[in-house]
């Protein structure tokens, strides 16, 4: 069977077509089976990213973006952030130039929430970090983790995690196929601590509330006020799975108020609220299209990554090619342009007005009304926050 993925997903330290590992490669037993919830502590407070080969230097191996902050996963675990944090999830608030976030360490994959960030540790827990807001830390009436800290979420399954996605909800796929829910707040339901949620087939990838399954089907739940679930009736918002009109998924991305996927034959379609035209539709005279569409004027696509304020493509040769009615780029992306042609994007990241992706090389390359770098467009200088240079 193909392999399938989405924004951020961890394929196991088995698998060869995973990410670079992070830390011992070796199996563990993940969930609640990994031990109790406890503190997981922070750089700020003396704990040691994990190790690395001798000589070996922290690479980047993801990248992910939030309004107007930007954020790589490095190789050893840690986490560069660069820009302005509203919700101070790396233990600081303005941030012109990259440094080690204190809060989140040895981490295996790592994605950007509202108003917590979540990553797998390598042997399989769930770690947040950041503000606490509608039991997301999935700790029940616990406090959540503490200022430039991270938290241990148990989850209650022997299986191992093998992502988690961060947002309202967070969701944690194990490798059976079961997903986990929290942070849940429905009128008729509300979850604060992990809960087995009631998938009708098993998933390989979730989005923040949409799940792709093994049948290459997409299902999401929760509110439909921007057509996320499909349905015409915005005022329709339910916790059982919806059945997205899509067949043959391949790869499957989402923001708060719309979702992405491309289908085999490289199509990309989306969904959901078209503001700033991120669905690639004319805006206002498009406003909200439950009904998914298919994005014109892009050559077949291996992947896509849902932003802010815009969206873009990976085509299969590598090129970018992205879409919005916001000037991010300094030039009309509608119909989609491709974005920096000379460059190769493995992973992207959409924030409020920039992009920030990862190129195959493993540099960073931001571009937009974003920080990290002089003027709006920018290698982001990873070496300096690791050697704690950047901006000096």
């Amino acid at each position: 069977m193909a392999v399938f993925a989405m924004h951020l997903v961890a394929l196991g330290c088995d698998d060869p077509e995973a990410p670079p590992c992070v830390g011992p490669c070796t199996g563990g037993s993940g969930g609640a089976g990994g031990g109790a919830t406890a503190s997981a502590g922070g750089a700020g407070g003396g704990e040691e990213p994990c190790s690395l080969a001798a000589g070996e230097r922290p690479r980047p191996i993801s990248i992910g973006a939030d309004n107007r902050l930007g954020m790589a996963l490095l190789s050893d675990g840690s986490v560069v952030c660069w820009g302005e944090d509203t919700y101070w999830r790396c233990a600081d608030n303005i941030m012109p130039s990259p440094i080690l976030a204190k809060g989140p360490r040895c981490l295996a994959t790592a994605d950007l929430g509202e108003p917590m960030g979540a990553g797998l540790t390598p042997e399989g827990r769930v770690q947040v970090w950041g503000p606490e807001i509608g039991g997301i830390a999935g700790d029940g009436p616990g406090p959540g983790p503490a200022f430039g800290e991270s938290l241990l979420v148990d989850v209650p399954t022997s299986d191992r995690i093998v992502s988690v996605t961060p947002g309202f909800p967070m969701l944690a796929l194990t490798d059976q196929g079961d997903v986990y829910a929290w942070g849940v707040n429905l009128p008729e339901i509300t979850l604060d601590t992990p809960t087995l949620y009631p998938m009708p087939e098993p998933v390989v990838a979730t989005g923040r509330d949409c799940m792709l399954t093994e049948s290459q089907s997409v299902y999401c739940f929760g509110s439909n006020g921007q057509g996320k679930l499909g349905l015409p009736n915005l005022d329709i918002g339910q916790y059982e799975p919806v059945r997205i009109d899509l067949d043959g998924v391949v790869w499957l991305s989402e923001m708060l108020d719309y979702a992405c996927a491309v289908l085999a034959d490289g199509s990309v379609w989306c969904w959901g609220s078209n503001g700033s035209s991120k669905l690639g539709l004319p805006f206002p005279e498009v406003g909200i299209h439950p009904a998914p569409s298919r994005v014109e004027g892009i050559p077949p696509a291996s992947k896509v990554f849902t932003g802010s304020t815009g969206t873009c493509a990976v085509a299969r040769d590598g090129v970018a090619w992205c879409w919005s009615g916001s000037d991010i780029l300094g030039e009309p992306m509608l119909p989609p342009i491709p974005w920096r042609p000379d460059l190769r994007f493995v992973d992207i990241g959409g924030g409020f007005l920039h992009f920030c992706g990862l190129l195959d090389d493993g540099r960073v390359y931001c571009e937009g009304a974003t920080f990290g770098c002089e003027g709006s467009q920018c290698f982001v200088d990873i070496d300096g926050a690791i050697d704690g240079t950047s901006g000096s």
